[in-house]
């Protein structure tokens, strides 16, 4: 007799069904799909929302709308903010300049261009000319940011607020005086459409708004719910108080409610002396022969110094050759292949980093490079002294002066001046080092250089840490700048000195996860003298 053995459950027959699986498993699978309907319901109808379509007032100018808007954009390839202008009305943007690194941007009353930059040596007004971009005056201030004469949140009493930002509705509403609110825009939809600024035109018909994607946004006072984007690429980081934006301006001529003084401005433009100059050739045969005599000495001794100073300097190093990409030209990047990069500081405004910067490149024996102005090494000669005993240092001129600007023999003076300063304080010779302040250069200016024995150098990326967190940076923002551009080659400005009114040391802060990270992506050091070398090779 064969006896027959019944297999173990889930071995070779099946497992009877206990009471109640069938029913648990038709509910399961109705629960999953009403979840999928739901989501799918979700998206279909968020899908639905209207989300805000502005036509381009460069396709559909409004000549009602007067005056100008200046703005910081973003560049597209990293760096610093450029300044760029655009009627009100409508049309491209014309891009002013990108060599400043400005953070805020106010008018004069006569519609001239004004500038916050963070330099070398603190805070200081740079007046442009809003028509071609040329510089009018410098000024230093005491602190960082311009101060309009009026908010330009309020106009005849009414205040503009932002409300409900951060949770992806953003509204702009106008207050009044008795309490009464009026809704300019009522914005729902992605994250990046929400509002992070807004103010009045000057003449209070219109509300320029500043969404998250940098889009600036032109709203008409008297017909809510409507607005137009301006200009695309300009930045989010905004000034002291909510929704008050630093880095746009409008400005409309005879509206004065929201421009600056500038001080020393005034004495600066007339210019009394050269009318009367060409004035005399009636009688030139009385004028001349006073006139030069006396004239002549007084100048002359000033620009005749720097002349004849370079036939003596010496020739820079053999090994430091300039190779031939940098004769009439500077490097943003160093010319090779090699997963190298070079960490560079400017250093000029004050020395406050330079120990925890240092104490990182010892600890992780990087290698840098430093470029110093001779104010620095005279104000900080221990500092300057520490930095030259262990890294290459090069020249950033003597006062950190837009080079392009002056003369010849200037250009020449700021550049021998620095030299001996920094030879006298660290013993090095900065050749062929070179840093233009502001990034500010043209075919004059680098040919200067290239005959003073040194070579541009540029940067890939700026950290604008200088920015400080009153600026709306930090660390994280530093770090991320340098790694979103890391390539081979690469250059990365950084800055040895503290913001100047709220003290933070991002690029310090920031350096110790610059190099673990570059690190950790394949990345090692090099000199700026070391990398002359990888491409002369």
């Amino acid at each position: 007799m064969t006896t027959l053995e019944r297999p173990a459950p889930g071995v070779g027959s099946p497992v009877p069904p206990t009471p109640g699986t069938d029913r648990r498993a038709v509910i399961g699978i109705a629960v999953a799909v009403t979840v999928v309907l739901a989501v799918a319901a979700f998206i279909l109808t968020v899908g639905r929302i209207p989300l805000p379509s502005f036509p381009l007032l460069a396709d559909a100018p409004d000549a009602a709308i007067p005056g100008t808007v200046a703005f910081l954009a973003e560049p597209e390839q990293g760096g610093d903010p450029c300044i760029q202008v655009v009627p009100a009305a409508g049309g491209p943007p014309a891009e002013l300049t990108c060599r400043l690194q400005a953070e805020g941007l106010a008018w004069t009353v006569d519609g001239q261009l004004v500038v916050t930059s963070f330099g070398e040596f603190g805070p200081e007004w740079i007046v442009l000319d809003a028509a071609t971009g040329g510089e009018v005056a410098r000024v230093e201030i005491g602190e960082g940011d311009l101060r309009p004469s009026s908010d330009r949140r309020v106009h005849a009493g009414e205040r503009l607020h932002l409300e409900g930002e951060g949770r992806g509705h953003s509204t702009l509403v106008v207050r009044a005086v008795d309490g009464t609110e009026t809704t300019l825009l009522d914005l729902r939809g992605p994250r990046d459409y929400e509002l992070v600024g807004a103010q009045w035109s000057p003449d209070g018909a219109w509300v320029l708004a500043l969404d998250a994607r940098g889009r600036l946004l032109v709203v008409d006072r008297d017909v809510p719910g409507e607005a137009r984007v301006l200009a695309e690429r300009a930045v989010t980081w905004f000034g002291p108080g909510e929704g008050s934006l630093s880095s746009v301006a409008w400005y409309v001529s005879g509206e004065d409610a929201y421009t600056v003084e500038v001080p020393g401005l005034a004495p600066e433009e007339p210019s009394p002396e050269p009318d009367p100059e060409p004035a005399p050739p009636d009688g030139p045969d009385e004028q001349p022969d006073p006139m030069p005599t006396p004239d002549p000495p007084d100048a002359a001794p000033e620009p005749a110094p720097p002349e004849p100073r370079p036939e003596p300097a010496p020739e820079p190093p053999g090994e430091l050759t300039l190779p031939a990409s940098l004769v009439g030209a500077e490097w943003s990047r160093i010319p090779t292949d090699q997963r190298v990069v070079a960490l560079t500081f400017d250093a000029g405004a004050n020395a406050a980093g330079v120990p925890a910067i240092l104490a990182t490149l010892d600890r992780t024996g990087t290698p840098a490079t430093f470029f110093l102005t001779g104010r620095f090494v005279t104000s900080f000669p221990e500092e300057s002294r520490a930095i030259a005993d262990r890294y290459p240092v090069g020249n950033h001129t003597q006062d950190h002066p837009d080079l392009t600007t002056l003369s010849d023999a200037a250009v020449l003076a700021q550049i021998r001046q620095a030299e001996s300063a920094i030879r006298q304080a660290t013993g090095q010779d900065p050749r062929p080092l070179f840093r233009f302040p502001f990034g500010a250069r043209d075919a004059r200016t680098i040919g200067i250089v290239n005959d003073a024995g040194y070579g541009g150098f540029r940067w890939t990326v700026d950290t604008l840490g200088w920015q400080g967190t009153s600026g709306g940076r930090n660390v994280d923002a530093v770090v991320g700048r340098v790694l979103d551009t890391a390539q081979p080659g690469q250059i990365v400005l950084l800055h040895v000195g503290s913001h100047p009114t709220d003290g933070s040391t991002l690029d310090a802060d920031a350096l110790p996860r610059i190099i673990d990270e570059l690190t950790a992506r394949g990345y090692r050091f090099v000199t700026l003298t070391e990398a002359l070398a990888l491409a002369d090779g």
